[in-house]
């Protein structure tokens, strides 16, 4: 095993339980010294050491150091990644107690993502309401104190793909054109009140983020929605400690609708 899976399972373990991963970083060399711990948390002077780190510097200087050795290593690994699967499976199960609808495999792909980069857990059940009580959405994910939702869009809902195609596919399994036009005419007017309710979501000072199956096919895609959704998140929340107030109960924010 190398030091890498090791590495990232303790700074993976370190951002579950909280600490912000921009303040964790590998492979650090103390200012000015010739000391070096394989993870460091340098505001609060903690480090993460294997074999071959040189301490020296970092005990002078007050920090904490917990020490590795290389048989340690692959066990600490084959433990984490065991326990790594066990909390996406209990938040990945929890989250579909009373959904409204089936996630799909996409939404769970996407899930399992998020949770590894240690994005906050996404609530999967919230129904979006009006002001007089009536049901607006409920988006795939939502982070409710950031005021964000996620939309997974299939491949009838964007108005830019072309109608000929999506005619010529339905048709391939359809009995007839007619049936096909009907289908086609049905997804044509979901697609329309979706992006009504989206707007009108969007009023109510929420931040909306969508991509389509296609956006997430491939690991780089996955990665792609990761980071914008994290990206996303990570503003509204400066934007919160800048107003010195909480999104959710002061006042509406500007707001971008991402689609």
């Amino acid at each position: 095993m190398s030091d890498t899976h090791f590495i990232q399972s303790v700074y993976a373990l370190f951002a579950r339980l909280g600490v912000d991963p921009h303040e964790i970083e590998t492979d650090y060399d103390l200012e000015k010294t010739d000391s070096h711990v394989a993870i460091a948390i340098p505001s609060s002077k903690i480090g993460i050491s294997i074999e071959g780190d040189v301490l020296d510097g970092f005990e002078k200087k007050g920090w904490y150091i917990t020490r590795f050795n290389s048989g340690e290593l692959e066990t600490f690994r084959r433990v984490f990644q065991g326990i790594n699967v066990s909390a996406f499976e209990h938040v990945r199960r929890t989250s579909q107690s009373g959904m409204t609808k089936q996630g799909s495999k996409e939404e769970e792909r996407l899930l399992k993502a998020l949770l590894n980069a240690n994005v906050p857990n996404p609530n999967r059940n919230y129904r979006v309401a009006r002001e007089n009580g009536s049901e607006l959405t409920t988006p795939d994910f939502v982070w409710e104190d950031a005021k964000v939702a996620f939309f997974m869009d299939g491949l009838w809902w964007h108005v830019g793909k072309d109608d000929a195609e999506k005619l010529r596919i339905l048709s391939e399994g359809a009995a007839d054109k007619e049936k096909s036009s009907v289908i086609l005419e049905t997804n044509r007017s979901r697609a329309t009140k979706d992006a009504d309710n989206r707007s009108e979501l969007s009023s109510m000072g929420w931040t909306i983020l969508a991509c389509t199956d296609e956006d997430i096919a491939t690991d780089e895609g996955v990665k792609r929605q990761v980071d914008r959704i994290a990206k996303t998140l990570r503003q509204k929340k400066k934007d919160s400690l800048s107003r010195g107030a909480n999104v959710t109960t002061n006042g509406v924010p500007e707001v971008e609708v991402i689609i």
